[in-house]
């Protein structure tokens, strides 16, 4: 019987695992209203924002008013508690004069007293106003981009309703999970290579930003992050892709 024989060399390996994940912007919020009624006008989708900027119209001149009117009421009780607390030190005064009785002083307390009382009701009703003046206009938390929305112009919308996803995204966070049994190495810091399948040559380069202590107790996986640069901007959040990372180097391996 013939036989062949051959010497066995090592030469350096990567060992890479790729598994299946979820981007979305690394801040991303679906922005709900507690104001309620006709959509006047609302951002078109892709438009980008900076924080603080408008994105929608429920009647916001009506809120507005409405804040305007509790501020004013706050402003008052103001200047009411100062003057009764002028009245409380000039009355204390004369009844350690003994120019007035001591009842004289606890009238003017318990008159201060209340309206202190009132001072915070009425600003809970002016932060509660500025709340729904404030999501009457969908102004937005943190810049980004409009991604999607749910409402429409001349739309009526109740408190609740959702309005618009607004996403950041110059950069994305792409979630992804492994195996328990494969998990040893997963550390914050190891480099991580994101692609997407459409466009396997494209490879956005990051780290692992954040890995889970615990396993899902339904499928012994511990999930990952990693922070990816959108360069060009051409990766959309919701979409999903490869996470490609090292799992261990060998300098002399029999391949």
């Amino acid at each position: 019987v013939a036989v062949v024989t051959a010497e066995l060399k090592g030469m350096p390996w990567i060992d890479m695992a790729s598994y299946s994940a979820d981007l979305r912007g690394i801040e991303d919020a679906i922005l709900v209203t507690t104001a309620l009624g006709v959509v006047n006008s609302v951002a078109e989708v892709g438009r980008g924002v900076q924080a603080g900027q408008q994105l929608c119209d429920i009647e916001s001149d009506r809120y507005k008013v409405q804040y305007e009117a509790a501020k004013s009421a706050v402003d008052a009780n103001h200047a009411a508690q100062i003057a009764s607390k002028s009245e409380v030190d000039r009355t204390k005064a004369n009844v350690d004069a003994g120019s007035l009785g001591k009842a004289a002083l606890d009238g003017v307390v318990a008159q201060y007293a209340g309206l202190v009382a009132q001072g915070k009701g009425a600003e809970s009703q002016m932060m509660g106003a500025k709340k729904q003046w404030d999501d009457s206009r969908c102004l937005a938390p943190f810049s980004g981009l409009v991604a999607s929305r749910m409402i429409n112009r001349w739309q009526s919308v109740g408190a609740g309703t959702p309005t618009l996803r607004l996403v950041r995204n110059d950069r994305l966070e792409a979630t992804f999970t492994v195996p328990e049994t494969e998990a040893r190495e997963l550390k914050v810091g190891v480099p991580v290579e994101f692609f997407q399948l459409d466009e396997p040559d494209k490879v956005y380069k990051g780290n692992v930003s954040s890995v889970d202590l615990a396993a899902d107790a339904r499928n012994r996986t511990i999930g990952a992050k990693v922070v990816v640069l959108n360069a060009g901007g051409k990766l959309r959040p919701g979409v999903v892709g490869r996470a490609r990372l090292l799992r261990k180097k060998y300098t002399a391996a029999v391949v």
